[in-house]
């Protein structure tokens, strides 16, 4: 029994904002205290080249904003290829 050569495209997104706000009320004003901006991307390919093999290729992407000037920003990319051979 013999697959076809299947191709598939996966996209994951994610987009996290949070803060914690400070609110003054005798001066009438608002700070950060704490928080985070971080938008991640992975896409991926898989290619199922026959029955018993498999390549799959990806990125994971991140990249984390800090809302107060105490953080740092991060950014983090990580990327590979699998290959996967099943023996029967």
């Amino acid at each position: 029994k013999v697959k076809g050569n299947d191709l598939n495209f996966r996209l994951d997104y994610s987009l996290r904002d949070d803060v914690t706000i400070n609110h003054i009320l005798d001066q009438n004003q608002s700070e950060p205290t704490r928080g985070t901006k971080t938008i991640s991307l992975a896409p991926s390919v898989d290619y199922q080249v026959n029955n018993n093999l498999n390549l799959r290729l990806f990125v994971d992407y991140s990249q984390t904003q800090p809302k107060t000037s105490l953080g740092y920003p991060i950014t983090r990319i990580q990327g590979g290829i699998r290959v996967r051979l099943e023996l029967e």
